[in-house]
C-alpha cells in the first residue's frame, strides 16, 4: 500500500485554477489545446499504450512546486526540461516566471512539438534559451548538466521506469531535481531514495537526487 496519499480537489479548486490559466494564455497570445486522446497522436501504437492524454498543466500548480523548492536553489544554474511538454504551453509559462539557465521541452508526438514551435514564435522570449525537440522519453538522454525535469504525468510506470532508470546516474552525479503534478507513480520515485516532499491536496511531488557516494 502507498504512503501518499491522493486527495480529491474541491470544484472551487478547480475553477480558480483553470481561470488563471484562461488569463495567462489569453494575455500571452499562444495557441490553447483542449485534452487531446492518445489514439490521435501521430506515434506508433507501442508507444501510445502507456502515454498520457495530453492536456495543459495547471499553471499554480507549477508555482506550487516552485515554492516547494529550498531556498539554497539557483535556477539561473539549472536547466529546466519539460517532459512530454506537448504544445509547450507549461513550458514558455515557466520561462516568463523563471529564470533558469536555460528551457528544453521535448514530446514524442510531431504534431505537438509544432504547435510547441508556433507558440514560441507567438511568445516574447527576449534573449531566453529555449528549444522545443521531438524526442521518445524511452530513448531521451539528458543533457550533462543539473536539471530540474518537470513532469504533467506524461506517461504510465512502464515508460518511467524506463526513462528515469536510462538517466539514474547522470540524476544523481548532478543532483537534479524532478517536480511531479498529478504525480501517480510517486511510489516509484520514492523507491530510489530520492529525497520526496510532497503537497498531497494538489498531488505534487519535489524529489531530489543526491551525488553519487
Amino acid at each position: 500500500m502507498s504512503k501518499f496519499v491522493h486527495n480529491n480537489l474541491e470544484e472551487q479548486d478547480r475553477v480558480k485554477n483553470e481561470d488563471f490559466n484562461r488569463k495567462w494564455i489569453l494575455e500571452k497570445g499562444v495557441m490553447n489545446h483542449q485534452v487531446i486522446d492518445v489514439s490521435n497522436l501521430c506515434v506508433s501504437e507501442q508507444d501510445k499504450y502507456d502515454a498520457s492524454p495530453f492536456h495543459v498543466v495547471w499553471f499554480k500548480n507549477i508555482d506550487r512546486l516552485m515554492n516547494m523548492l529550498s531556498e539554497n536553489i539557483r535556477l539561473k544554474d539549472i536547466t529546466f526540461v519539460d517532459v512530454g511538454c506537448g504544445s509547450g504551453i507549461s513550458t514558455l509559462y515557466v520561462a516568463d516566471n523563471y529564470n533558469f539557465k536555460k528551457y528544453i521541452g521535448f514530446d514524442f508526438d510531431p504534431e505537438l512539438i509544432k504547435s510547441a514551435e508556433l507558440n514560441r514564435n507567438l511568445f516574447k522570449m527576449g534573449n531566453k534559451s529555449l528549444t522545443f525537440v521531438q524526442e521518445n522519453a524511452r530513448s531521451y538522454a539528458l543533457p550533462n548538466e543539473k536539471c530540474l525535469l518537470f513532469m504533467f504525468n506524461p506517461f504510465g510506470l512502464e515508460t518511467m521506469k524506463i526513462f528515469i532508470e536510462n538517466n539514474l546516474d547522470l540524476l544523481r552525479e548532478t543532483a537534479s531535481i524532478i517536480a511531479y503534478a498529478n504525480d501517480l507513480c510517486i511510489d516509484y520515485l520514492d523507491s530510489l531514495n530520492t529525497d520526496v516532499k510532497r503537497n498531497e491536496k494538489f498531488n505534487l511531488s519535489l524529489g531530489a537526487f543526491f551525488f553519487s557516494s
